[in-house]
């Protein structure tokens, strides 16, 4: 049966168009994660739409698993583990605040993406619904129909889909599919379909995001989530077609696979990685026509100093290194991170060289003071990044905090300075449930002009988990056209409303709904004001 089964995904997979859109229909993550927060970076957002799709089991999470979590420090992820070991697994989620450490607003964060797994195989699944249009300047717009289900077989077989139907043109789009075995007789796992890979720094199987930002890093063994694994958002960047298979020893894994990408390029090859609970070492190898990419990685963890990297090679030709440290003692942690790409042609304006140092102090438990500093080698010049962040605690649960950032070419062949900003931000809590926040910004680009930027939100979480947010955004700016000889000012101001509701109706079903409406006016026109709207619902249900 599981032959026919995967004759049959293979067939009708490969067989179908690789269509790609760059609008996710899922709202879910904005629901129950707090970005503007600026504990999220966005390095974690992959890790986290994983697992809203498929949650952490924290009966069988190990260290590294609970690290991948942003919330999750080095010494709270090894107490859960220790915790579990003494007194057994957990009944449910609100058991993890008996463990030393836990608090309520770090659970609170958790709950959307943990589960107390049982331990007896059963079917479930999710099926959700999105319809969802956008409408410009009082004109009816396009929307979108989107259908995706997922169905676990009593954890032996697993099958996806994503479904999209244009309106109103009524065109319909095969998105995404995948089946899934799990412990078949030699290989653990066996995945026919659209997947997503992430290895080591995704210098060889490129994942979302193949720079590390330090900014929101600890010391710890904190890389992203390694393996392969279904797609399932309907805007993956890194979404490959074709199979893979997995087999896992005790400390040994490897992992084969063959697909297509959007090009039409076939690509084969394999990974090994030894993994331990102080970090891994893997080397990969892949085959796409007449280039072979091969490459060694590392993610070690010794004491309280992080060691993670990895070089690829081009047949005999060094390619491309990616390394970092990050270490703490006592209160200061500190990183390095550099990538460099020797033999490359600078042909746009991306940085193929670059480094990163983060420094970071914790004076007391309230207040944390951060400094980076980034030097990237562009087409013509050097650019210097240099941000310096302060956070700070005050009472009644009021967090101030300010950022200051400034992008300067190093060489003077432009106009010296390109890019500053400064922030500064004020966010509470109210009896734990109802979160709020202002926020004033300004950003100044030699090129554009300046833009001033107001923020207000607020956020209702109860314990039936409703969440509600309101935000209202507000920007000014005045823009700079023409040359640098012959300025033209012009300006505009623009605002926008936010509403997102999402909460359960009955056991098992689940309702999002979403309306954001934006107003611009420009100072160069008749100041009229030009009005759009987008607004989704979904449905999600659970069994």
């Amino acid at each position: 049966m599981d032959r026919l089964i995967t004759i049959l995904c293979l067939f009708a997979i490969f067989h179908l168009p690789p269509w790609s859109f760059a609008q996710d229909i899922d709202h879910t993550i904005e629901a129950v994660v707090d970005i503007e927060e600026g504990s999220v970076g966005s390095e974690d957002l992959p890790i986290l739409e994983a697992l809203r799709q498929m949650p952490l089991d924290i009966n069988k999470a190990d260290r590294i698993d609970w690290e991948q979590l942003p919330w999750i420090p080095p010494d709270l992820a090894q107490a859960i583990v220790d915790w579990r070991g003494a007194y057994g697994p957990f009944l449910n989620r609100r058991m993890l605040i008996r463990v030393p450490g836990m608090n309520e607003s770090i659970l609170d964060r958790l709950t959307p993406f943990i589960t107390a797994g049982g331990h007896t195989p059963r079917t479930h699944g999710q099926w959700r619904m999105t319809n969802s249009r956008h409408d410009r300047y009082g004109v009816q717009g396009n929307g979108r129909l989107g259908i995706q289900s997922d169905v676990n077989i009593r954890e032996r077989f697993s099958w996806g889909m994503r479904f999209e139907r244009r309106i109103p043109n009524r065109v319909y789009r095969w998105q995404s599919g995948y089946a899934l075995i799990h412990g078949a007789s030699v290989i653990d796992q066996f995945l026919v379909g659209r997947f997503e890979m992430d290895f080591g720094q995704g210098l060889i199987w490129r994942s979302r995001s193949t720079r590390p930002s330090l900014s929101t890093f600890s010391a710890s063994v904190k890389r992203r989530s390694r393996g392969f694994r279904p797609d399932r958002t309907t805007y993956s960047t890194g979404s490959n077609r074709g199979i893979a298979g997995r087999y896992n020893g005790r400390h040994l894994q490897f992992i084969g696979t063959v697909f297509r990408n959007k090009k039409g390029e076939w690509t084969h090859g394999g990974r090994w990685m030894w993994a331990h609970h102080r970090g891994v070492i893997g080397t990969s190898i892949a085959v796409k026509g007449k280039t072979y990419l091969y490459g060694l990685d590392m993610d070690i963890l010794v004491d309280r100093t992080n060691l993670f990297g990895e070089i690829v090679f081009n047949g005999r030709q060094y390619a491309v290194l990616q390394a970092g440290i990050i270490w703490r003692l006592g209160n200061i942690e500190s990183g390095l991170a550099v990538h460099h790409e020797p033999h490359v042609y600078y042909l746009d304006d991306t940085a193929k060289s670059w480094s990163s140092l983060l420094l970071r102090w914790k004076p007391d438990q309230r207040t944390v003071v951060q400094l980076s500093i980034e030097p990237q080698r562009k087409v013509h010049y050097m650019l210097l990044k240099r941000t310096v962040r302060l956070r700070h605690r005050w009472r009644y649960g009021i967090i101030l905090s300010g950022a200051w950032s400034q992008e300067k070419d190093e060489q003077q062949v432009g106009a010296g300075m390109i890019h500053s900003r400064w922030q500064s931000q004020v966010e509470g809590r109210i009896r734990g449930r109802i979160q709020w926040r202002g926020r004033l910004e300004r950003r100044r680009n030699v090129a554009d002009g300046t833009d001033h930027q107001l923020l207000i939100s607020t956020r209702y979480r109860s314990k039936e988990r409703v969440n509600l947010s309101i935000q209202w955004q507000y920007t000014l700016s005045n823009h700079v056209k023409g040359s640098l000889n012959t300025p033209v000012f012009s300006g505009s101001q623009r605002s926008r409303w936010t509403l997102l509701m999402k909460g359960p109706v009955m056991p098992g079903i689940e309702v999002l709904m979403r309306y954001a409406q934006t107003r611009v006016t420009r100072h160069a026109q008749l100041k009229t004001p030009l009005m759009e709207s987008d607004w989704s619902m979904q449905v999600s249900m659970a069994w």
